[in-house]
């Protein structure tokens, strides 16, 4: 892979192939390809999203930096999260902090096989009902600051990890905290391995990155409660150490 090229956004347009009438989108940012859902689908996710804030948000309230949001995540911002792993994926996809299952359903969606993705949370009951909802999909209790221990111990050493997708709230997080997890995903992710992380902070800040990825793109989830920036990074050589820095 071309690591200094930029990644193009997903197309927004539409290909009719001779129809009559074109379907034109409003100018903006590209959705996610799935985002002409059917209303029964729009109707499922929103009610599904309401039963589980009230279990997200007493975990919040009890431990923040654990949860780090009052809500699930809602189906715009996991989709936007999902769009950028590859499929099919050249390896295990590693999702962290995966919650009530919101960035899982999406990750299924986008063509990730279950049997190569693991879904890491460290709040148990929160792991039962990812259990329930998603029976196939390998599942973690664990700390990710323990990152490599965790699926090291799971799939071996040599296991191939082809992305990170992270809901982790890393400014919740002590500087130490961030650094630890944000190494566990470097020694995870080969050279040009992507890292989709989102933060709720949606100034735009090209000079905040970590040391040893490439910042490559990134987006606001306007209709996300609330907005939130989804940002791809890719794992640069092996010169390059995990330390933030602004």
């Amino acid at each position: 892979m071309n690591r200094s090229r930029s990644i193009p956004p997903e197309s927004s347009g539409n290909s009719w192939q001779g129809r009559p009438t074109p379907v034109l989108r409003p100018a903006g940012p590209a959705p996610a390809p799935d985002e002409g859902e059917r209303p029964g689908r729009v109707l499922r996710g929103l009610l599904r999203k309401i039963s589980d804030t009230p279990l997200i948000l007493w975990h919040y309230v009890s431990n923040p930096r654990r949860i780090g949001a009052v809500a699930p995540s809602s189906g715009w911002l996991a989709r936007a999260m999902a769009r950028w792993v590859e499929i099919p994926p050249k390896g295990w996809v590693i999702e962290l902090g995966a919650g009530t299952g919101a960035v899982t359903e999406a990750l299924l969606a986008r063509g990730v096989p279950p049997q190569q993705l693991v879904a890491i949370e460290t709040v148990p009951r929160l792991v039962e009902v990812l259990r329930r909802r998603f029976p196939e999909v390998r599942l973690l209790q664990g700390d990710a600051r323990k990152l490599t221990e965790l699926i090291h111990g799971a799939l071996g050493p040599n296991a191939p990890v082809a992305a990170v997708v992270s809901s982790l709230p890393l400014r919740a997080f002590t500087p130490e905290d961030r650094a630890r997890v944000v190494q566990g995903i470097r020694a995870l992710l080969p050279p040009g391995g992507r890292w989709i992380q989102f933060r709720y902070r949606l100034r735009h800040e090209p000079a905040l990155h970590w040391e040893g990825f490439h910042l490559r793109q990134s987006v606001v989830v306007w209709r996300n409660i609330p907005p939130a920036r989804v940002v791809l990074y890719e794992r640069a050589g092996e010169n390059a150490h995990a330390r933030p820095r602004s």
